[in-house]
Parts: structure tokens; sequence; C-alpha cells
């Protein structure tokens, strides 16, 4: 179970660093403390936590177009940056699916 709140945890991480370099401090905060909702032993607070997976997930595929697009717009290189990209919205989506696991069930109600 460790393993999983630390792959969830981390991807908040991720986030929040994502949402700090863009300058959106209120919502980086909230990216931030989103892990804390682990010390609240109830169901809601998982499905809190996934959905804003989910939500980050979007965020992530819009950085990513935009990104793509000023890439292919100014005829840099973007593989690269689309490989890592694509490796991050998949960790994402994997973080949102950890928190469906069974082994939640048993401690949160």
């Amino acid at each position: 179970m460790v393993w999983r709140i630390i792959v969830v945890v981390f991807s908040y991480i991720l986030f929040w660093a994502h949402l700090s370099r863009h300058h959106l401090d209120p919502w980086s905060y909230l990216a931030f403390l989103v892990p804390l909702l682990f010390l609240i032993k109830r169901k809601w607070a998982l499905r809190v936590m996934e959905y804003l997976l989910y939500i980050a997930t979007l965020s992530w595929i819009y950085t990513t177009v935009d990104i793509l697009l000023i890439r292919l717009h100014n005829g840099q290189p973007y593989v690269r940056f689309l490989v890592i990209m694509i490796a991050v919205i998949i960790y994402t989506i994997f973080s949102a699916l950890v928190l469906r696991s069974k082994v939640f069930d048993k401690k949160y109600k």
C-alpha cells in the first residue's frame, strides 16, 4: 500500500511543479496539499484525489498539444518532448487508477 501512496504523491508533486512553473500559485498550493486527503480514511477522499488526477491529465494533454504546436511552428525538435509528455500523461492516469485498487477498500470506508 505504501508504494501506491508514493506513486500518487509523486504525481501530485509533478503537477505542483508544473503549476508552480506557470505561476498558478493558488492551484499549485492545492495540488501540493491534496495528498493530505490520504489522512482522511473515507472513500470520498480517494475519489476526490482520483478525479483531480484526471483533471491534471487533461491539463498535461493541453500543455503537450500547446507546446508541441509551438515547437512544430518554430521548426524545433519535438520527439523527445513528446515522449516525455506522453510518459507523464500515462503516469498520471496510472496514479489515478491506483486509487481504485482493492487495497484501499480495507482502510477507507
